[in-house]
């Protein structure tokens, strides 16, 4: 396999065309589409820091507030069931393309990610996402953005699942005068591809519509300031991409929180 997704550099395509479909208002799409049919170009500011035991988190749900910013935590964790996807030639890969389906038991969200950069991990990269029914084949997808980027990069080529994350999330919502500026997600979990499994716990802080860069860097910078944060500079999907590549034989060294998925333990 080629590199990973974020060290790729890419490769020439021809520019995308998207049909009339794609720009259809959201009240003419299928009932079961209507609660968040598809999202348009967006650049995603998220930043990922790595957490090496519960302490953080614990702290993180008994805080109601964190500078000017009140913080207010969702009850229920979030069971997620994440699947990526490529061509057998590897075609989103070598592009700088990621595709994700989630599913979140009574929905599932199709999102194609762009090339993302990374800095002390913060990363910025497009994105785009549509919620889908039970077909994973993009053919089958609503109307939308996602859905013609998509076809566009597969140029008719199947897709097959590659890699899964299992993830447990707890939503906290960072509020500036009753406005949500940013989602902190408390993150747990198993990434799992090529027989090998890694676990993980992370922090993550996606800044909303409502917020501003301000908001996000003095955000981070009094998390940083309180909680023993690492920052994490490799995406979920490249440390998928990178078991991949140890499975297939291409590095030698394995972590130590690196197992074989049927090893039982």
């Amino acid at each position: 396999m080629s590199a990973l997704v974020d060290d790729v550099p890419p490769k020439r395509t021809p520019p995308l065309r998207l049909s009339r479909a794609t720009r259809v208002s959201c009240a003419i799409l299928p009932a079961q589409y209507s609660q968040k049919p598809f999202r348009t170009t967006v650049m995603e500011l998220e930043a990922k820091f790595r957490v090496d035991d519960d302490q953080p988190f614990d702290e993180l749900r008994a805080l109601t507030a964190l500078g000017p910013f009140r913080l207010v935590l969702e009850p229920t964790p979030e069971d997620q069931r994440n699947t990526y996807f490529d061509t057998a030639d590897d075609r989103l890969r070598t592009q700088r393309y990621g595709l994700r389906i989630r599913d979140l038991g009574d929905r599932r969200i199709a999102t194609l990610k762009g090339a993302s950069s990374a800095r002390e991990g913060v990363y910025e990269r497009d994105e785009w996402e549509v919620v889908i029914g039970d077909d994973d084949r993009p053919a089958a997808w609503p109307p939308s953005e996602a859905r013609e980027r998509v076809l566009a990069l597969l140029d008719g080529a199947p897709l097959q699942p590659i890699l899964t994350i299992r993830t447990t999330r707890q939503h906290i919502y960072a509020l500036r005068d009753d406005t949500r500026i940013a989602e902190l997600s408390l993150d747990a979990g198993t990434i799992s591809a090529g027989g090998l499994t890694e676990a993980f716990r992370e922090l993550e802080i996606e800044l909303l519509a409502d917020g501003t860069r301000a908001d996000f860097d003095a955000l981070i910078a009094l998390l940083r300031e309180r909680l023993p944060l690492v920052a994490e500079d490799r995406s979920k999907l490249a440390r998928g991409l990178a078991l991949l590549d140890r499975a297939a034989g291409h590095y030698s060294d394995s972590p130590s929180d690196v197992k074989h998925a049927d090893d039982g333990r």
